[in-house]
């Protein structure tokens, strides 16, 4: 019952650096999210310690302080600890935010590795989404999350293979590959938000042509 409380309370926090973030009160949100840290520890909740982590290194990322956002970030992640992939997660991002692309490329396929061989086949799952969404290469990344995607209906993670499909659909509408999309609905969704983003864009240029015609 204890640890029931402890959990709720770590979650309310989370979400409340959420929240803040999105009103970019960054310093609110630091703190906030810093306490929510040390609820999860002292509770011994691992998946919230992942999530309040990347709360902290939005935070720092949104002051400004990428190198602090990677140092609060590998604080977490021990030498010889196995660490959650949202832990991973939140020091890619923060490794990308401050090194570039290619840095934070390099650390999530160092992480794939770790997570492969703790044999944390659910941590493996999220690391490889996170290194679909962040490659450059069409091919590359649809090819990564299909692998991801297998592994998720094959080991029994429906919530990995929910947010994989919605992946792959985005994927598919950026290729012009409807037909291949897992979700054909979404897909037909997203590529009307597109057409409607392009119509909005051309009508922008063709103001902007009149008044410059004008001018």
């Amino acid at each position: 019952r204890q640890l029931r409380h402890r959990a709720g309370e770590a979650q309310t926090l989370i979400e409340l650096a959420k929240g803040q973030l999105a009103l970019q009160d960054s310093l609110s949100a630091l703190a906030t999210a810093r306490e929510a840290l040390k609820v999860a520890k002292e509770a011994g909740l691992v998946s919230q310690v992942g999530r309040a982590v990347e709360a902290i290194v939005e935070a720092q990322l949104q002051a400004g302080h990428p190198e602090k956002a990677l140092e609060e970030a590998e604080e977490q992640l021990k030498p010889g600890s196995k660490g959650t992939a949202s832990t991973m997660s939140a020091i890619v991002v923060a490794t990308a935010a401050l090194l570039g692309a290619d840095a934070g490329l390099e650390k999530v396929k160092a992480f794939v590795e770790q997570l492969r061989s703790d044999k944390n086949k659910q941590g493996e799952i999220q690391m490889l989404h996170k290194l679909a969404t962040m490659s450059p290469f069409p091919d590359y990344a649809s090819n990564t999350a299909q692998a991801a995607l297998k592994m998720a209906q094959q080991y029994g993670f429906p919530a990995e293979e929910k947010a994989l499909k919605s992946t792959l659909t985005a994927l598919c509408v950026a290729k012009g590959k409807i037909d291949k999309a897992p979700n054909r609905r979404e897909a037909l969704l997203l590529l009307q938000e597109l057409s409607r983003t392009l119509e909005k864009k051309d009508g922008e240029g063709f103001d902007d042509a009149n008044q410059n015609l004008a001018g």
